[in-house]
């Protein structure tokens, strides 16, 4: 998150130090004034984490579920 994130950013999840001290990868999702809904990752090798840990791939469901709401 920083100043110009976009009101209502909500951080979904983090990992502190990801890419180095002082540097955290946060997840995160809004929805714009026109209905657009947006999920960054934050990481670079989000992918490759679904296919190794359980909870990853639940929160790309959750994530999905989301975003696939009419």
């Amino acid at each position: 998150m920083t100043p110009t994130s976009p009101p209502g950013t909500v951080v979904l999840a983090e990992i502190p130090n990801a890419l180095g001290a002082g540097l955290t990868a946060q997840m995160t999702y809004y929805e714009t004034p026109a209905g657009a809904r947006v999920f960054a990752a934050g990481v670079l090798n989000f992918g490759g984490e679904v296919l190794l840990w359980p909870q990853t791939a639940q929160i790309l469901a959750n994530v999905w579920l989301k975003l696939a709401q009419p």
